[in-house]
């Protein structure tokens, strides 16, 4: 099964995200939303969320390996978006390295420039995304991109 197959990024991404609380949204931008695909994708190529700052650490949830186990362990805390839309920070180990890898998000006008770096190497990787050609504005805030609201 292709690990990135858009639909199965879905159905990943609906796990990953924090309830929502009361009526704040749960994702409340497209920076919000892209943020938490770039999350997903990380999940599924296995990389386990260790932290959302260069020196934050979170308790790991879980040792046992697996989706199943990396959807848990992987689960954003409700604080994920707090510095959103502009900025957005996760940290990640893999089991297959030693390496702490760093992937930030910042919103420069309709783009997004994401980085990446193994924090003990020296190169860094980045993509420029232009939002507006993936993500349509009027849709969020939204808490759930299928939520059905029950009537009275």
């Amino acid at each position: 099964a292709d690990l990135l197959d858009p639909s199965a990024l879905l159905h990943v991404l609906q796990q990953l995200l924090p309830p929502a609380a009361g009526t704040e949204p749960k994702l409340r931008s497209p920076s919000d939303a892209l943020a938490a695909m770039v999350h997903t994708v990380m999940t599924r190529l296995d990389f386990r969320l260790t932290g959302l700052s260069e020196d934050d650490r979170l308790s790991s949830a879980s040792s046992s390996e697996g989706a199943d186990a990396s959807v848990a362990a992987n689960k954003l805390p409700g604080e994920w978006n707090a510095k959103g839309p502009d900025h957005y920070c996760f940290r990640y180990k893999h089991h297959q390295s030693s390496l702490d890898y760093m992937v930030k998000l910042v919103k420069l006008g309709g783009r997004v420039v994401v980085h990446g770096i193994a924090l003990q190497g020296s190169k860094t990787s980045t993509l420029e995304i232009v939002l507006a050609d993936h993500f349509s504005a009027s849709f969020f805030p939204t808490r759930h991109h299928r939520e059905t609201r029950s009537r009275s």
